[in-house]
């Protein structure tokens, strides 16, 4: 069993889906790769691979809980456009 404070996976992903661009993707895979970038931040271990960490290097995760919605907001300084909902992002 999982610890429930880890995060095991962060993707970027060229999908065109909801939007053109790429997808946030938080997964949690069974395995990590050697080659995968791996970072601890309060407790909380994030792995990103690394193709997807070329689009996500300075991103900051963080989690809303609002009257309209709640859910993980993503802040990425390497998107040059994003999709209304925030799902999606072009580099």
């Amino acid at each position: 069993m999982r610890p429930r404070n880890e995060l095991r996976r962060s993707d970027a992903s060229n999908s065109s889906y909801p939007s053109s661009g790429f997808s946030y993707i938080l997964d949690l895979p069974e395995n990590v790769n050697d080659n995968d970038e791996a970072f601890d931040k309060d407790g909380l271990s994030v792995v990103c691979d690394p193709k997807s960490y070329l689009y996500l290097n300075g991103t900051t995760i963080d989690f809303k809980d609002e009257v309209m919605g709640r859910g993980f907001v993503f802040s990425n300084p390497n998107a040059t456009s994003t999709c209304g909902c925030g799902s999606s992002f072009q580099a």
